[in-house]
């Protein structure tokens, strides 16, 4: 039953591909009817009809009762010179120039040979081949400035023998050798473009590889390779072909003109407009030049879900090739939160009954639009899926590469045209073939390359079921493909127990769950110190010691506690405590660290307001918080150096920091004493601070990284540099890094590429800047490049490199990533740092 629809389905325009296999109870009689009704008929045909309707008879009468004509058949050119490329072929042939020694477009099939094998009747039915077939010795050399078919007269093709039988592991060896022989390229220009390959492993013990250039060959092809060989090795004859492969190309080019080509590409401009690329999660960014470096990840499945989601789709006039396509398209939307994407899938190509048992270049690729808008049951689903798979294959024979030029795409290198993920059903036959009284049994080859990011193919042997995912080695990681197919195996298990489910209510698999919990979960809290309270046990310690490094000399940590002392003694004069907001509008400098400590020591709250901020935005800012009190200019004295030991409520505030607020309208942040004190310990703990570091302030205090670089230093016995205030020129804070042997620096992303510009002439070569003392670079505030970080380590491979993130909100830095010697691609932000916990939502959060 499946031979006689592959035959219908693929060689009569009724636009369906070849996965209508499962009949149901029709039967094989009732097939053969509805066969030649079709062959009828000369225009499309919804095969949906043949499945809604109980008996042939009801079928026939829903058809056409007459007909308008046939299709053109495909007819001989005359053999008097070259002929041109078909569509595919162009394409084929623009890749191939433009890297000439990439394999990626290899057609091969491997066999492991059980029983004898003779070399003279192998050769002869190769011969035979290569005479029945012009694709075998046809090559594609230039004429002029275009590439043409040139068909050799005759094509002395014989296999290639290898004997690995005294080797330790014959077969490995074996394999080995095939392997490094399917990475040789073909030279398209003088060919040969097929290969035949033996490997002798035994006296009745082989391995068959076949290779041919994708130029002349497809899958189907090597089907119709494998079978005629099996005919041509027994003696037997072969009819001749009413067609070839160059008979076809110049068929196409002459059909696909006028009001049908116009028709054809309206359709799939309409279909296609818009379509955004699928932007997967890949583990690496993408690279400038794609290697195409692949690999392949098999998996299974239970036969009975096989069953159990052919039954579902027959119950929805749908087939499985169409189920598993949805399921696919389920989880590529969870995966990437799309709800609208193109997903490839191939199409045979052979619409005309001439081509059928012809070898050559007739695969195409159509572009089947996913549309999970609305968030669909996957019943829903499945019906979108199925009307737009049966409207594409009524114009499957439009070549994608004229689709690509139709649309032009946004062309992003490394990336296919209108799709990134590719799919495919495989129903198998049952019957192995065979070499005379030789079993062919299919053989592994590792060939790690693959054309496109992501490939699924499902398969169905009689009795098996499960498929594979080739992949690009530059993009994902084995574990993340792993997850994908175990991702794809629950979504099918969970829709097989409720086809009503909605496609976005799928829950994740536990064990995901289970990562992203651990992942997210908070570190385990060590001992919080209030930061006030932590640097009155340094001055203790010392007074002498020194606590910041400015333009106008150093300031010990006694003298500094003896100034905020007088500030907060003023301040509680004036009745500032526990909840009272201070506005600090002071540059960076000695005496804003004086005031912000002055504010905590008096309990109060501080509001950064920076002094180049305009008129507008610090009365928006004093109005909005109702602030009376603003310490700017010469700092006031309350006349006392003695601490006021205020008692500190970890509920009540430490700080309120104006952001740019995501609506346009600046936002206030108010962070608690006890939020403030679990960050500055955890840090502090994090950095490694000690009393011998020299820690550089460079954040403006309106910025809560300012926080961060403050406090975790000034309550352990650090000391902090301070450069002026400002905008500080790369050149100056070079100087002043190296003056003062800073040890600890953190800076915006943003301001490392300047740092890199200035300290090279090309951002590549050697740096004139060499920080001896810093031991420890923290990156924060945005994005990081690659490219600053993979600089940063090749010169200053000792600098220990950290990278934080964190909204206002959830006080500064919520994560900490502790960055790697060898940088790879994109940085993560890290972990939750302290009692944070992370969390991953989706669009329904």
């Amino acid at each position: 039953i499946a031979d006689v629809w592959r035959q219908v389905l693929r060689v009569d325009r009724i636009g369906i591909h070849d996965d209508f296999f499962d009949l149901g109870g029709h039967s094989l009689l009732a097939t053969l009817a509805v066969a030649r009704l079709v062959k009828a008929l000369d225009r499309p045909v919804d095969v949906r009809t043949f499945f809604a309707h109980p008996t042939i008879a009801e079928f026939a009468a829903a058809l056409p009762a007459s007909t308008a004509g046939t299709a053109p058949a495909i007819t001989r050119l005359r053999r008097s010179g070259d002929f041109p490329l078909s569509f595919a072929q162009e394409r084929m042939w623009f890749l191939h120039r433009l890297e000439p020694d990439a394999p990626d477009y290899m057609a091969a099939l491997a066999w492991r040979v059980d029983g004898p094998l003779h070399r003279d009747r192998l050769d002869r039915a190769l011969r035979q081949l290569v005479d029945r077939h012009e694709s075998l010795r046809t090559t594609f050399p230039v004429v002029g400035t275009q590439p043409v078919q040139r068909v050799a007269a005759i094509g002395d093709v014989t296999a290639d023998w290898y004997d690995t039988r005294s080797a330790a592991d014959p077969y490995t060896e074996a394999v080995t050798q095939a392997e490094r022989e399917l990475h040789r390229p073909f030279d398209l220009a003088s060919g040969p473009l097929f290969r035949a390959l033996v490997w002798q492993l035994g006296p009745e013990d082989h391995l068959l590889v076949l290779a041919m250039h994708h130029i002349v060959s497809d899958g189907w092809s090597m089907g119709v390779l494998v079978r005629e060989l099996g005919a041509a090795y027994a003696g037997e004859s072969l009819p001749e072909l009413p067609v070839q492969y160059a008979d076809y190309a110049g068929w196409q080019r002459r059909e696909l003109t006028g009001e049908r080509l116009d028709t054809e590409l309206a359709h799939w401009r309409e279909r296609l407009a818009g379509l955004p690329a699928l932007e997967l999660p890949t583990d690496r960014p993408r690279p400038a030049r794609p290697s195409w470096a692949g690999a392949t990840h098999e998996f299974t499945l239970d036969p009975e879900l096989v069953a159990a989601l052919e039954r579902i789709g027959r119950a929805h006039g749908a087939t499985l090739y169409m189920t598993l396509l949805a399921a696919f398209q389920a989880v590529l939307a969870r995966w990437t939160g799309q709800d609208d994407f193109g997903v490839g899938v191939p199409v045979a190509g052979r619409t005309r009954p001439e081509v059928e048992n012809v070898i050559g270049f007739f695969v195409n690729t159509v572009v089947m639009r996913a549309d999970l808008s609305g968030d669909p049951t996957f019943t829903e689903l499945l019906g979108r899926v199925r009307d737009r798979a049966l409207d594409a294959y009524q114009y499957q024979e439009l070549p994608f590469e004229r689709v690509v030029e139709e649309l032009r795409p946004d062309r992003e290198a490394g990336r296919t045209p209108l799709f990134q993920a590719m799919f495919d059903l495989e129903v198998r036959s049952i019957a192995a073939p065979r070499l005379g009284a030789a079993r062919l049994r299919p053989a592994e080859i590792p060939f790690d390359v693959t054309k496109f990011d992501l490939m699924v193919t499902f398969t169905t042997d009689p009795g098996a079921a499960g498929g594979f995912v080739q992949y690009r080695t530059d993009l994902f990681d084995a574990v993340s493909i792993g997850r994908l197919v175990g991702r794809c195996r629950e979504l099918l298990v969970a829709v097989v127990a409720d086809p009503g489910v909605r496609v976005g209510g799928l829950g994740l698999p536990s064990g995901e769950r289970g990562v992203l919990r651990r992942f997210g979960a908070p570190e385990v809290v060590g001992r919080v110190v209030d930061p006030v309270v932590g640097f009155e046990e340094r001055v203790r310690r010392g007074v002498g010691a020194v606590a910041v490094v400015a333009a106008g000399g150093v300031v010990s940590y006694g003298e500094l506690n003896a100034r905020a002392n007088r500030v907060a003694w003023w301040l509680r004069g004036r009745g500032v405590g526990p909840e009272s907001l201070v506005g600090v509008r002071l540059p960076r400098g000695v005496d804003m660290l004086v005031a912000v400590l002055g504010v905590l020591k008096a309990g109060g709250a501080y509001v950064p307001i920076d002094p180049s901020w305009p008129a507008q935005r610090r009365e928006l800012l004093t109005s909005d918080l109702g602030v009376s009190v603003v310490l700017d200019g010469e700092l006031p004295d309350g006349g006392r150096d003695d601490d006021p030991g205020v008692p500190v409520d970890g509920g009540q505030l430490a700080y309120v920091i104006y952001t740019s607020g995501s609506t346009g309208r600046p936002k206030g942040v108010g962070v608690s004493r006890a939020a403030m004190a679990a960050h500055v310990s955890r840090m502090r703990r994090r950095f490694g601070l000690g009393p011998a570091d020299r820690v550089l302030q460079f954040a403006a205090l309106a910025f809560d990284a300012s926080v961060e670089q403050i406090f975790p230093a000034l309550s352990c016995g650090a000391a902090l540099v301070l450069p002026e205030h400002g905008l500080v020129a790369p050149a100056q804070l070079v100087a002043d890094v190296e003056r003062h042997r800073v040890t600890v620096m953190e800076v915006v992303p943003g301001y490392l590429t300047e740092l890199i510009a200035e300290v090279t002439a090309d951002g590549t070569s050697a740096p004139t800047w060499s920080p001896a003392a810093l031991r420890l670079l923290v990156l924060g505030g945005d994005e990081v490049r690659p490219a600053d970080l993979a600089w940063w380590r090749r010169h200053h491979p000792d600098v220990a490199v950290v990278n934080t993130y964190g909204p206002t909100e959830t006080t500064i830095s919520a994560t900490v990533y502790d960055v790697p010697s060898a940088v790879d691609g994109a940085v993560p932000i890290g972990r939750a740092v302290g009692d944070r916990a992370l969390y991953v939502l989706d669009g329904s959060l």
